[in-house]
């Protein structure tokens, strides 16, 4: 009962946006549930850190308004101006915390209620990897990975567990591209969608034409998810068939933009 009751409350908290929705955080907690149970994780992680790895997975885009920092500060939205008069950073990330730990405080919906002596911890692991998943953080996450865990993972380091539940929950928010073609382009879809549309479902426009859809996933991959999944890789060699996935479906992205540019 108590985890039905989390499920829901988180579900209730996703608005209806066109990416950032419940959805994408069903679709980031199954992957990193594959990661854990057929990638090797469970064999790095403890059994309490493999459970809050995917609550963070449903709970990391919170009440997400489908805008991004920026947009939020011009739009003289409450948090954009939050944030820039303290000059915070992670804005959204720490606001999608405050979400989570509202639901996980309140009565009978309290997950981390039965880990004992690693409650405190599980809040720590949480917020860590939520706040990691702030893409204005990526350089800074990639070289600590880099740096630390190049030799692979120790799991008698709770300093290296904690950063590969980092590493994970960033390959998982972005693992729409290592799907088969058609389903990372459904997803690239959405993502464009939320861009033009500043969140507003109802005024969704046309689908954007392939030779635009494939430009803007070729650019996120070739920027951001190809080097990360490569990188986590070295860690992690289970990784290498979704780089492999990558790879085809870039090529797939490259002859649609050629095919456009011709």
């Amino acid at each position: 009962p108590t985890l039905r009751r989390f499920v829901a409350a988180v579900q209730r908290r996703y608005r209806r946006v066109p990416y950032h929705n419940w959805l994408h955080a069903v679709d980031v907690a199954q992957f990193l549930f594959v990661l854990v149970t057929e990638g090797g994780l469970r064999a790095v992680l403890t059994d309490a850190e493999c459970f809050v790895l995917v609550v963070a997975g449903l709970c990391h885009d919170l009440d997400h308004m489908g805008l991004n920092r920026s947009i939020l500060y011009q739009q003289a939205s409450p948090y954009g101006i939050l944030s820039h008069r303290a000059g915070a950073r992670s804005t959204l990330e720490v606001h999608h915390c405050n979400v989570a730990i509202d639901i996980l405080s309140s009565d009978g919906s309290d997950v981390f209620g039965g880990l004992g002596e690693e409650t405190s911890q599980a809040w720590r692991w949480l917020i860590d990897c939520i706040l990691a998943t702030d893409m204005a953080l990526n350089a800074e996450v990639c070289a600590e990975v880099e740096r630390t865990l190049g030799a692979g993972v120790d799991p008698a380091d709770p300093m290296h567990r904690l950063l590969a539940m980092k590493l994970a929950l960033k390959l998982a928010d972005v693992s729409n591209v290592t799907r088969p073609l058609p389903v990372a382009n459904r997803w690239g879809e959405l993502v464009n969608h939320e861009f033009a549309t500043s969140s507003t479902v109802d005024n969704l426009g046309d689908p954007p034409p392939s030779d635009q859809l494939a430009a803007s996933q070729r650019s996120f991959v070739d920027a951001v998810a190809l080097p990360l999944y490569r990188l986590a890789a070295t860690t992690m060699p289970f990784l290498s068939p979704f780089v492999e996935q990558i790879e085809r479906n870039l090529e797939q992205w490259a002859n649609t933009d050629s095919s456009s540019a011709s």
